[in-house]
């Protein structure tokens, strides 16, 4: 039997042939497979795969920008509300789209290709939350912010709110000063209706907001420092009711305040509001620096040598921390592409981050788990492809399933789509050979299981350094293993399944120690199980073979 040339980062399998019962011994290269260059102790690969290459169907690509995302909860469970220059998949609608946790719904077109909703918020006037998009709208009127009732109405906001063509709305912010909820508009108009870049909206009518700021608004945020809830502005301004500030003033409803150091030049791009366990605080990313808010103390938590439009608090897993989206490479001293996570002492890359600039970001909480949700330009984060959107998921779970063959991600060689998270099917089983690990890691007593392989099958239990990111077909299957490869067990399966390391086996350290890949403490392994299925007909060559592979199993030992 041949098997077929595969490539494989930066080296190959051999092309391999195997007689008799010897099939899979010769897969690869000796006790260790040396044929791919060797790779450092992974860090974990915390990147959702559900945005891989737009998803097989379809349903999770979002063609375009996202620049503002929200968080909902209609009644029918919490979703994420987009907004941007974007056009869902399937194109139902553009610019505005919901994601429910597994699929994309854009309720209605708003405006043109051409036209953009930089900002995204929900505002009760006294009829029910409606969703309020603001933008640049030129192909709706003259107008530039829009409101949604949740089914199929679409309004624009009328004059005197409404703003003019050329002008743009870029953040909406719902504050109640102790006088009912408002919404705030701010933007970079000047002399709509005697107020300058900021406006506050009832439902019924517009306000003025004092005397205004006499620069564009970015970003807006409600906290409250000890002193009664305040709203938050920042922007490029430097005057705030006719008082100097240098681009972040607080509202309380009355009068304008300036906040923070006076020696920094204006430029608020993001502000937001988080615990990370010394109770809610204000982070300011202003110009090159990043800052913590607590009271009356101010924190520079690093230099950023780029934009930063997206600050959210998250817990990953590992505990709350700050996360960072952007356009910068490099923040705290730390290279970084566009994802960063500051954890309270020191800034951390995500790990290879982004290829383009990160433009909005949400925690989300989706049918998986918790996510930190972020929008723009990108095409691949963490070396996965992941087209405009992507989730950073952690490393809280130490045993994970990988690389399914479902079809959640890609096709296998021959449409042999398998069930949930197994393999792509097989002669013997349509749902597809199934791999699980148990156990605990840092016990040491992991235990693989493989399921649903034909009967006698020869097998082979294969550990790797690192994960593909394309899901190569290989065989009548999908390859997930990347970097060092490590072969670890060979078995003949009983009655389709195959335990290891099974009495009398050492542990899955010791075997990999002995194989000449020792694993520390918080290293990362992937897993993946190769078998044969000499089955000429099931899945032919070109497209197939006659051997197949699991899913894959990612460890954090």
């Amino acid at each position: 039997m041949t098997f077929t040339r595969a490539s494989l980062g930066g080296g190959s399998i051999r092309s391999l042939r195997g007689a008799g019962g010897a099939v899979l011994c010769a897969v690869l290269l000796a006790d260790a497979i040396g044929v791919l260059a060797s790779r450092s102790a992974a860090q974990c690969q915390s990147y959702d795969p559900t945005f891989q290459n737009g998803s097989l169907h379809g349903y999770h690509l979002l063609d375009g920008y996202t620049f503002d995302m929200i968080v909902h909860d209609d009644g029918s469970g919490p979703k994420i509300y987009a907004g941007g220059q974007m056009a869902p998949v399937p194109v139902t609608g553009r610019n505005l789209a919901i994601w429910n946790g597994t699929s994309w719904w854009s309720p209605l077109y708003v405006g043109s290709i051409y036209d953009v909703v930089y900002a995204v918020e929900f505002f009760d006037r006294g009829f029910g939350p409606e969703l309020y998009a603001g933008g640049s709208f030129s192909a709706l009127g003259s107008y530039n912010l829009i409101r949604w009732d949740g089914g199929f109405n679409m309004s624009l906001v009328p004059a005197p709110l409404g703003i003019p063509p050329f002008h743009y709305v870029l953040d909406l912010k719902t504050y109640d000063d102790g006088t009912g909820p408002s919404l705030y508009v701010g933007g970079n108009w000047t002399g709509v209706y005697g107020q300058s870049f900021l406006l506050r909206w009832d439902g019924f009518g517009s306000y003025p907001v004092g005397a205004g700021v006499n620069g564009t608004v970015l970003a807006m945020e409600v906290w409250d420092d000890g002193t009664g809830s305040k709203l938050y502005v920042g922007g490029t301004f430097t005057l705030a009711g006719g008082i100097p500030v240098v681009g972040l003033a607080s509202w309380d409803g009355t009068s304008w305040a300036a906040v923070g150091p006076t020696n920094l030049s204006p430029g608020v791009s993001k502000l937001a509001v988080g615990d990370l366990g010394r109770g809610l605080e204000l982070f300011v990313a202003r110009g090159a620096d990043i800052e913590r808010f607590h009271g009356q103390t101010w924190t520079s938590l690093g230099q950023v040598n780029g934009q930063v439009w997206g600050l959210v608090a998250f817990d990953d897993g590992t505990g709350p921390a700050l996360f960072a989206g952007g356009g910068f490479t490099q923040i705290g001293g730390v290279s970084a592409n566009r994802l960063a996570k500051w954890d309270g002492q020191s800034w951390h890359s995500l790990g290879s981050g982004a290829d383009s600039t990160v433009y909005s970001m949400v925690a989300y909480t989706d049918p998986a788990g918790p996510r930190l949700y972020f929008g723009g330009g990108f095409s691949q984060v963490g070396a996965i492809y992941s087209d405009y959107l992507g989730a950073w998921r952690g490393c809280s779970q130490p045993i994970e399933l990988m690389c399914p063959a479902d079809g959640t991600l890609v096709n296998c060689p021959c449409g042999n789509l398998g069930a949930t998270d197994n393999g792509c099917g097989n002669s013997v089983s349509s749902a597809g050979a199934s791999l699980r690990a148990s156990g605990t890691p840092a016990l040491n007593d992991v235990q693989f299981t493989l399921m649903n392989v034909p009967q006698a099958s020869l097998t082979l239990l294969v550990q790797g350094q690192g994960s593909r990111t394309d899901n190569l077909p290989f065989g009548d299957g999908l390859l997930c293993l990347d970097g060092r490869l490590v072969r670890m067990w060979t078995r003949t399966a009983t009655s389709g399944s195959v335990l290891v390391p099974d009495t009398g086996d050492p542990s899955v350290l010791a075997r990999s120690a002995a194989r000449g890949d020792p694993i520390g403490a918080g290293d990362v392994r992937y897993y993946q199980t190769y078998y044969r299925d000499v089955s000429a007909t099931y899945c032919p060559a070109p497209s197939g073979g006659t051997f197949n592979v699991s899913n894959g199993v990612r460890i954090v030992w």
